[in-house]
């Protein structure tokens, strides 16, 4: 195999010093190119600035063809993990318990960075079972068809802005998948913090979602007494059976005739 010659390390530098300053945190090989020109840098000898710029320990590699900047040529201010995670995947948006953290729905710190992204898309693995993991943090994403990708907002999360979802999709969320936020009663929790969600909102984005999610909420809104007009359209929603209250839970408990509930809780 050719052994692959890294560049004078003036010239690497330079590099890294211009993808810093085209806001290149995190980066591919071929973004890498783009930028190589403005450091004076031929495209041959790419390879060869990488060598040199990983010897040197000024970028680092995240995963194939994505690459971090050393905290060195970013102000001494290291990526946060949320801005990882919507590197490792495209279009991605932070959710789940880690939404639940940065809208202080919880005061419990996730230990996994939760994200969502499209059905389809190549997810970061080490095998089919476990989880991405740099530096120590692990990565899940939850796939999702592209009209459910909604109720997103960027937001800025250190030096980055971050696409997140919404308070409203995030405790929407917590109905849909509440074993990604920490159980079923961490979830009912965050919805009797006082917060400024609006009930509206989230009566609408359960009905785009999941009839299951909509039946959900509306016990939820009823059971913490936040009465609103929407509770009578949620209640009305046709269904046949029963749905369980916590999705992720044994199937027992009584039945809630209105609301088409098994409490399983």
């Amino acid at each position: 195999m050719k052994q692959i010659k890294s560049i004078h390390p003036r010239k690497a530098l330079q590099l890294a010093r211009r993808l810093a300053e085209q806001r290149y945190r995190l980066f591919s090989l071929n973004e890498a190119r783009q930028v190589a020109e403005l450091a004076d840098l031929k495209i041959k000898d790419m390879k060869g600035a990488f060598t040199s710029l990983k010897s040197h320990g000024w970028i680092h590699s995240v995963k194939r063809d994505l690459y971090i900047l050393d905290s060195l040529f970013l102000g001494g201010k290291p990526i946060h993990e949320f801005e990882i995670a919507t590197h490792l995947v495209t279009p991605s948006a932070i959710s789940h318990y880690s939404a639940f953290h940065y809208h202080e729905l919880t005061d419990q710190i996730p230990q996994i960075v939760f994200a969502t992204t499209l059905t389809g898309k190549s997810l970061p693995r080490v095998s089919p079972r476990d989880l991405f993991t740099y530096k120590g943090i692990r990565y899940r994403f939850s796939q999702i068809k592209a009209e459910y990708f909604f109720g997103i907002e960027n937001v800025w999360v250190g030096n980055a802005r971050i696409p997140i979802t919404d308070i409203e999709r995030t405790l929407i969320d917590g109905l849909n998948k509440p074993k990604y936020c920490g159980g079923f009663m961490e979830v009912l929790s965050a919805y009797s913090t006082p917060g400024e969600f609006s009930i509206p909102k989230l009566i609408d984005y359960a009905l785009r979602v999941d009839i299951s999610v909509a039946k959900r909420l509306g016990w939820v809104l009823e059971h913490l007494n936040l009465e609103d007009e929407g509770l009578k359209t949620l209640a009305a929603l046709p269904f046949k059976g029963f749905i369980q209250l916590d999705p992720s839970a044994k199937k027992k408990g009584p039945y809630n005739k209105r609301w088409q509930i098994q409490e399983n809780i």
